[in-house]
C-alpha cells in the first residue's frame, strides 16, 4: 500500500446517487441562434462513509459545436443547481430537430454515479417533439 491510498477511507463501497428534481426548459423555441439557459437541480447522495471528490456535468451536442464539460458545486446537504448555456438553433434540414444530451455526475472513493440522461430539443417545427415518450 502506498501512502496515498492510506489517506482514503476504507469504508466507502458504493458510488454516489445523482437524482434530478428539476429540469428545464426541455424544448427551445424559436431557433434563432440565441444562447438559452437550461437549469438542472437535484441531489448527489453520498453513501455512509464516503466523501465527494468532484461533481460536474457534460453536454453532448449532436452537431458537436456546444459539447462541453464543467464542474458543479454540491452543498453540504447534497443539493445542486447548475445553469447551462445551449444554443437555440438547428439546421434547416434537420427534420427531427437538434438534441442536446445532458448528464450530471458525482464521484467518490468507490467511483462515479451519474444521473439519467436529460434531453433538450430544438425542434424542426414549433410544438412538435419527435419520438416523445
Amino acid at each position: 500500500m502506498t501512502g496515498f491510498e492510506a489517506d482514503y477511507p476504507r469504508d466507502c463501497t458504493s458510488k454516489p446517487e445523482v437524482k434530478i428534481s428539476g429540469f428545464g426548459p426541455d424544448v427551445l423555441w424559436p431557433p434563432n441562434h440565441s444562447m438559452e439557459t437550461v437549469t438542472v437541480t437535484g441531489t448527489a447522495t453520498m453513501p455512509q462513509g464516503c466523501s465527494i471528490y468532484r461533481a460536474g456535468y457534460s453536454i453532448e451536442d449532436e452537431y458537436g459545436t456546444h459539447t462541453s464539460e464543467g464542474e458543479l458545486t454540491v452543498s453540504e446537504n447534497g443539493k445542486f443547481s447548475v445553469f447551462l448555456p445551449v444554443e437555440a438553433w438547428r439546421k434547416g434540414q434537420d427534420k427531427d430537430g437538434r438534441i442536446y444530451k445532458i448528464t450530471l455526475f458525482a464521484e467518490n472513493e468507490a467511483g462515479v454515479g451519474t444521473s439519467p440522461v436529460l434531453e433538450v430539443l430544438v425542434p424542426h417545427d414549433k410544438g412538435k417533439r419527435p419520438n416523445a415518450k
